[in-house]
């Protein structure tokens, strides 16, 4: 079965917190303190999710105004899945949700690290 990416808003925190942490990405995230990180989730615009079977192995999560700019904030991709250009489809996936108005998208710095 291959990896397959979705949209979908429900999200167990204890799954996503483990991917942070497996990714890397939990050493500069508040991974201890579920109340910041169930916000993160909640008040993203875009997220977009990478799944091997039940296995979350990707995430990515956007703030955006929906009409002219998008800032990428989190790239997440499990470590063991790392190099199979999931980080890339998660882009591409976060892209597609945005067009037609989507002018211009910023990285923030983990995001950046995660695409090299």
């Amino acid at each position: 079965m291959g990896i397959t990416y979705t949209s979908r808003r429900d999200l167990d925190l204890d799954q996503v917190i483990g991917l942070y942490h497996a990714s890397t990405l939990g050493e500069r995230r508040p991974v201890a303190d579920r109340h910041v990180m169930q916000g993160m989730m909640d008040n993203a615009d875009v997220i977009v999710t990478a799944w091997d079977g039940e296995t979350l192995v990707g995430i990515s999560r956007t703030l955006t105004d929906f009409t002219y700019v998008a800032y990428l904030a989190d790239l997440a991709v499990h470590v063991d899945w790392q190099g199979r250009g999931i980080g890339t489809e998660l882009i591409e996936q976060t892209r597609r949700m945005l067009e037609p108005t989507w002018k211009s998208c910023t990285q923030g710095a983990s995001a950046r690290q995660a695409v090299m």
